[in-house]
């Protein structure tokens, strides 16, 4: 209880913590969408609730998919692979009913979340395929080279800033 509480603190005061829910991007509400995804999938392996929680991991990966399209992938990629390889385990065992039907249920709850992005596209510009950052900034763009970033983003460049933010 005392971490926790010392945690809590620390987090409310944090400058960064401050800067990042101020502003007008979306880093805090992904984190939350990607700790109660993490969460609502652990929660989805035991207990009586498995299908609840199994939805609610599916919500949070479809807000996060919403919010940050590319980290969605990233962040539902290993839980992909649990899946298949638990699926696999309950063949064997015979449990396959309690193991697909909070992995069914998380599968359905991000689908429900998923078509806002491209819907919001067209609703806003006319085509779903359109890329919304491109029309703020020509350079904003997945990738590496010249013509990505502001000056040019190169495998180099990622490692060094990665580099630097990790020091600091």
């Amino acid at each position: 209880p005392d971490a926790v509480l010392i945690a809590s603190l620390l987090l409310t005061v944090s400058p960064m913590a401050l800067f990042l829910n101020a502003s007008m991007m979306c880093h805090t509400a992904a984190l939350f969408c990607v700790m109660l995804a993490i969460y609502g999938y652990w929660r989805s392996t035991r207990g009586r609730t498995r299908v609840l929680w199994g939805a609610i991991a599916g919500l949070a990966l479809g807000c996060l998919a919403v919010t940050r399209s590319l980290t969605a992938i990233a962040v539902a990629t290993p839980f992909f692979i649990d899946a298949l390889v638990r699926l696999g385990v309950s063949l064997r065992t015979r449990q396959f009913g309690s193991t697909f039907r909070p992995l069914l249920a998380l599968a359905v709850a991000a689908a429900l979340l998923v078509p806002i992005v491209p819907l919001y596209r067209y609703a806003t510009t006319g085509d779903a395929r359109t890329n919304t950052y491109l029309l703020v900034w020509d350079y904003d763009r997945v990738g590496f080279g010249e013509e990505v970033g502001r000056s040019g983003h190169t495998l180099e460049r990622g490692l060094l800033t990665t580099r630097r933010d990790l020091s600091l």
